[in-house]
């Protein structure tokens, strides 16, 4: 009885495992796609607002001077000001 139920466990991780690397690329392409969509309104919303918005990038990361890690996810800018947008979706 004990080795059924190690192969069990083991069945379990492993199918644990298959699903955790199925749900990756769902979530990092949910991630890219909402980005685009706000990306997309972004330019003319603060252009309604009177702020002019020459070019957007987006993802750009980077490391602090220090240690840790940064990402923006949308940076829209006019030469003059800048504008850091940090977008957060869920799914489900």
């Amino acid at each position: 009885m004990l080795d059924a139920q190690k192969d069990t466990n083991r069945k379990l991780q492993d199918t644990d495992r298959k699903l955790n690397q199925l749900e990756k690329p769902f979530t990092s392409q949910w991630g890219k796609l909402m980005e685009s969509l706000v990306e997309g309104d972004l330019v003319n919303l603060l252009i309604q607002r009177g702020i002019p918005i020459a070019d957007t990038t987006t993802r750009l990361k980077g490391k602090q001077p220090g240690g840790g890690n940064y990402e923006f996810d949308i940076i829209a800018h006019n030469g003059e000001e800048m504008f850091l947008i940090s977008q957060h979706t869920r799914a489900g």
